[in-house]
């Protein structure tokens, strides 16, 4: 499963074309992009079947460490346990860490993982103890070994998110965050989002910080249960600003004024509003809410059954969504659509349609972003069967110009392993539709998993972890399985344009040697380059690429930029490039 076969990519090529062209509608050019290409999927075997309430089939997270890729999985076949898998070829093939964190009682499908800048690994899972409360430890050795986390057990915690910040000023270690919402209580009481913040790595964590306050519109509409919890967590690693995106049911009356109408407000609900939060460093009284998409008006469903964010190089937000084009409980036909907005969310874009609606539709969205503009989303996409209900298989669209007034869109389908059959109603257990229908729904109607795992690698290449069970179509399994890119266009354009990572020393030395590379400029004749750090002219070395060896010496944990100017002759006249590289030349291992 480490490579893929020259016959195996020479039929998935092939199915690009019609399953791009299949996809095609208005606000976005679709185009086949026949080079984009992913790997048979590694395969992680998952149970033959799942709790109570759980979602049928896992919710795997990844978190990316340079060549090292790590998935975690819950619950394990083997003694119902979270799981760290680790890859150490780049997400090719993977074996399970020798540790588990510690704590586990009666683990969930919710689960999160993270790496921060130390190399350090920390993962939450959502276990069932006295009430759900989320267990949560660290790791500095891969996953050797791993110590539990401190103050994250509270109660009634459902649907745990980590974000990794930069470092805390006075502790020079990295921010992590936790957010969730509070699910059972906040059907009858006060219902919020809450984000704690540990200041050392991930090893403690601070008491809970509620995102709205009593009396705003996003608190009005959180209320009487009406949201299925935060969509996604990100930090601006360079801002350390977070992005908390929760979808509700709204109405005019706020939550409550849902229970009023044949949506269900409780628990397991189809977002028709999907607000993001903003803050500086997730302190209280800091957020500020901004909604992203209201169909509330129209009650269309723009969430099945999240709504999760990404952000680019320079901060831009992308929220992805389905939106389905009939009411409640009628989740089929639907669209998959990205709004994007500036990193202070002053305005946000008109909706970019990445694959249209139609037949069965599409269902659970996730998205990963790199350049401005460059956006990679993944989606279950349903295949109709005559005589039998949809099979969904997992797709994934491009844009490389997704801020433009028209971005092109190209779409493949990623694999031809059904996830699951069924309608898009099944698959997001709509089976009950009476008043508490919410209840019922989360606690006993089966579905699909709502939450996927996606990075990229140092490349800039997609990773997917998604999970599919074992259903009444060919080739089916009931297993977490792990795709990877290897081939098409990437997130970066420096890694498109062949640009090779720099490598970091291991240890921190006080005295130590980078080389620097970038792609020549193109079209044009390139008659001049220069390279400056902090403003101090360096040697250039031009060749097929462009390099500059940076020696660094004294303080070994730092950042160096380098800046390249380069003077090109194109169409008779000269023309400056600049371009500007910033690398941290070191981390130290700080010992507890």
């Amino acid at each position: 499963m480490s490579t893929v076969s020259a016959r195996a990519a020479a039929a998935l090529l092939a199915a690009t074309l019609p399953f791009a062209a299949a996809s095609a509608a208005l606000g976005a050019v679709t185009a086949p992009e026949p080079g984009l290409a992913f790997a048979p999927p590694f395969t992680i075997q998952a149970p033959t079947s799942f709790g109570l309430g759980y979602s049928n089939g896992t919710e795997p997270r990844l978190a990316v460490d340079g060549a090292n890729v790590y998935a975690i999985t819950s619950p394990s076949p083997d003694d119902a346990h979270a799981v760290v898998w680790r890859s150490a070829d780049g997400g090719a093939t993977f074996r399970p860490t020798t540790a588990e964190i510690p704590g586990q009682m009666a683990p969930s499908t919710d689960v999160d993982i993270v790496r921060t800048a130390t190399h350090r690994l920390v993962a939450v899972e959502q276990d069932a103890q006295i009430s759900q409360m989320h267990v949560t430890g660290y790791s500095d050795d891969g996953g050797t070994t791993w110590k539990r986390s401190a103050g994250t057990m509270l109660a009634d915690q459902d649907r745990p998110w980590l974000g990794v910040g930069p470092d805390d000023p006075h502790t020079h270690l990295p921010i992590v965050y936790l957010a969730w919402h509070n699910l059972f209580t906040g059907i009858l009481g006060p219902h919020d989002m809450f984000v704690q913040t540990s200041r050392d790595g991930g090893a403690s964590f601070g008491p809970p910080v509620a995102v709205t306050k009593p009396g705003d519109p996003a608190w009005l509409d959180l209320q009487c249960g009406a949201s299925t919890g935060p969509s996604s967590l990100s930090v601006n690693p360079r801002t350390g600003r977070l992005y908390l995106v929760f979808g509700v049911v709204g109405s005019r009356l706020g939550g409550c004024g849902a229970l009023l109408t044949p949506t269900p407000a409780e628990v397991f609900v189809p977002a028709n509003k999907i607000w993001v939060a903003t803050s500086p460093d997730g302190t209280a009284g800091s957020w500020r809410l901004s909604v992203a998409v209201d169909d509330s008006a129209h009650a269309n469903m723009v969430g099945m059954q999240l709504s999760p964010a990404a952000l680019d190089s320079a901060g831009n937000v992308y929220v992805v969504y389905p939106e389905s084009p009939r009411l409640y409980p009628d989740y089929s036909g639907a669209r998959v659509l990205v709004r994007w907005a500036p990193p202070d969310l002053s305005h946000w874009s008109a909706p970019i349609t990445i694959a249209a609606g139609g037949g069965p539709g599409n269902i659970l969205t996730q998205i990963e972003a790199g350049d401005p503009g460059r956006i990679d989303v993944t989606y279950l996409h349903g295949d109709p069967r005559p005589g039998s209900s949809p099979a969904w298989r997992l797709a994934v669209a491009q844009s490389l110009d997704a801020t433009a007034s028209v971005p092109r869109v190209r779409t493949v389908q990623a694999s031809q392993i059904p996830a699951y059959t069924g309608t898009a109603s099944q698959l997001e257990a709509a089976c009950e539709t009476s008043p508490g229908a919410g209840i019922v729904n989360a606690a006993f109607c089966p579905r699909a998993s709502d939450v996927w795992g996606t990075a990229l690698t140092p490349e800039c290449r997609l990773l997917v972890a998604w999970a599919g069970v074992a259903n009444d179509a060919p080739g089916s399994h009931q297993a977490t399985y792990i795709s990877r890119q290897v081939a098409g266009p990437t997130l970066c354009r420096s890694a498109a344009d062949g640009k090779r990572p720099v490598t970091t020393p291991p240890d921190c030395l006080r005295s130590h040697t980078l080389t620097i590379e970038i792609p020549r400029p193109r079209p044009g004749r390139l008659v001049r380059a220069r390279a400056y750090v902090h403003g101090h002219r360096i040697r250039v070395h031009v060749g097929r690429r462009i390099s500059a060896r940076v020696h660094v010496t004294g303080r070994a944990a730092e950042w160096v930029t380098v800046k390249f100017d380069l003077t090109i002759l194109r169409h008779g006249r000269l023309r400056i490039v600049r371009e500007t590289r910033r690398y941290r030349t070191c981390r130290p291992r700080r010992a507890r």
